[in-house]
């Protein structure tokens, strides 16, 4: 009898033991509701609640390198360094003080926006402050603070810059920059010879000009991820977003924003289907004397080892927003990558591997195919690319290998658990960006849904996605880059 009680007693610490793991593992497990978007004082917030004690508080202002031109190169970044400092708690270094906070904050210049972070450990002082900060920084700013530091934070602008000229394939970005886009700032985004010159000339008179142009209210979202109350949130942004002053820039964006001339403004309407490019190597003058000498040099070229061809395919055309634009362009890019690399690296060895990017803007969506190829190789590499792209917009998807590829789709989304607010806000990037402004929550896709989409795929040789596709690859320009011209 004693034996059976000692028994049962031990089965019930054993069960609340059990019950235990449970309840911990269901509050490491991150949980995430649907975002909310709303507006307080004019500013425009994203807001996600989740389980996870840090809160992430983002600041995106839609300018970035495609609003500078050939005389303010540079600005967006120096301005970036210069915000990220002019907290009036900070005493001139922002990072040192939330460092000592155990807060983590930063600034980011993108092409389509700028960006300024604050991550921090939740309680009401840091919330409040973490808020505050990237709201003060946003529209307060202690003006008085850049004069102070301007020096400083241009010459450490100018040292991240020079880092970035030891990129080996700088000459062709910046060639390939310069073809594709009409805008001045995205033609220069690569080119940092252009941008240190150029901030050498940035005075502070200019900042502020440039400040009150383009950080009002209407242009600027606050991103808040966390595990923190709606109700709290919005009486604590409230009491942090004042109402604007008379005084406030509050005009919307000129009409280089709109819809209508958006992407008339960044692709260049020069670039006409099938075009190519040839964009010569540094040291091109050099191998091309080489080759006039070659019978001189015989025995110097034996034993030569020749370079690869670098080809760069891309495809553009005005961005069609769908909710399960996420879930199209993957699918469509990984079976685009299986079939290329199947026939020019598995059948016909002329390649190593084969790269596909999108890049997304507002208005615009570009996908890029990069490969490198043997010389003698590129014409046949740019023939097979052309032919078998054409032929899958004559003929459609492939079923089996469709289906194969959307498990493949399928299985990376499921893996992916966003374990943390930074993760989770990367992924939600493109969907502030598209919403800057705007008061919907209507297509916002959160991971869950995407996951639903996948789920419900239909797998069709000509459906949906079919027609996203033809639409997607319309325009098409090719770019190569070697020590002479190969194509005619």
């Amino acid at each position: 009898m004693v034996k059976t009680l000692k028994n049962k007693n031990k089965t019930l610490k054993n069960k609340n033991k059990t019950l235990k793991n449970k309840n911990k593992t269901l509050k490491n497990k991150q949980h995430y509701d649907k975002p909310k978007i709303f507006n307080v004082n004019g500013v425009s917030i994203f807001y996600v609640k989740t389980n996870l004690d840090i809160l992430r508080v983002d600041g995106y202002v839609r300018t970035g390198y495609y609003t500078e031109n050939i005389n303010n190169l540079g600005i967006n970044h120096l301005l970036e360094h210069l915000m990220v400092n002019s907290y009036d708690k900070c005493n001139e270094s922002c990072i040192n003080y939330f460092n000592s906070l155990g807060h983590i904050i930063n600034g980011h210049t993108r092409e389509f926006f700028v960006k300024y972070v604050n991550n921090n450990i939740l309680d009401n002082k840091s919330n409040k402050e973490s808020l505050e900060y990237i709201v003060h920084s946003l529209l307060k700013p202690k003006k008085h603070i850049w004069k102070n530091i301007l020096k400083r934070e241009k010459n450490a602008v100018i040292q991240e810059l020079k880092t970035l000229l030891n990129v080996s394939n700088l000459k062709f970005i910046n060639e390939q920059n310069r073809i594709l886009y009409i805008n001045q700032g995205l033609q220069h985004i690569d080119n940092m010879y252009a941008q240190i010159r150029k901030l050498k000339d940035i005075n502070i008179d200019m900042l502020y000009k440039y400040y009150n142009e383009y950080y009002s209210r209407n242009n600027i979202c606050i991103s808040i991820i966390g595990n923190i109350n709606y109700e709290s949130l919005v009486k604590l942004l409230k009491s942090v977003i004042t109402k604007p002053t008379k005084s406030e820039s509050y005009n919307m964006m000129k009409t280089f924003f709109s819809s209508d001339n958006y992407s008339s403004c960044i692709i260049s309407p020069q670039l006409q289907n099938g075009c190519v490019y040839y964009i010569p190597n540094n040291n091109s003058s050099l191998i091309e004397n080489d080759i006039k000498n070659k019978n001189k040099n015989k025995n110097k070229n034996k034993n030569k080892i020749n370079k690869n061809v670098r080809i760069d395919f891309v495809f553009f055309n005005k961005l069609m927003y769908h909710k399960s634009i996420q879930v199209y362009v993957n699918v469509i890019l990984l079976y685009i990558k299986r079939i290329l690399f199947n026939e020019l690296r598995t059948k016909s060895k002329y390649i190593y591997s084969i790269y596909t990017t999108p890049i997304y803007t507002s208005n615009n969506i570009q996908i890029r195919i990069k490969t490198f190829c043997e010389p003698a190789n590129a014409k046949k590499v740019y023939n097979k690319i052309v032919i078998l792209i054409n032929d899958l917009i004559k003929n459609g998807f492939d079923i089996k290998l469709l289906q194969s590829v959307t498990n493949i789709i399928r299985m990376s989304y499921y893996r992916k658990q966003y374990k943390n607010n930074i993760e989770l806000n990367t992924f939600y990037e493109n969907e502030i960006i598209h919403h800057m402004g705007i008061d919907k929550n209507n297509d916002i896709m959160t991971p869950y849904d995407i996951r639903n989409c996948i789920d419900q795929f239909k797998i069709e040789s000509k459906g949906e996605i079919y027609s996203y596709l033809c639409k997607l690859f319309n325009t098409q320009v090719m770019f190569y880059q070697y020590d002479y011209p190969i194509f005619d």
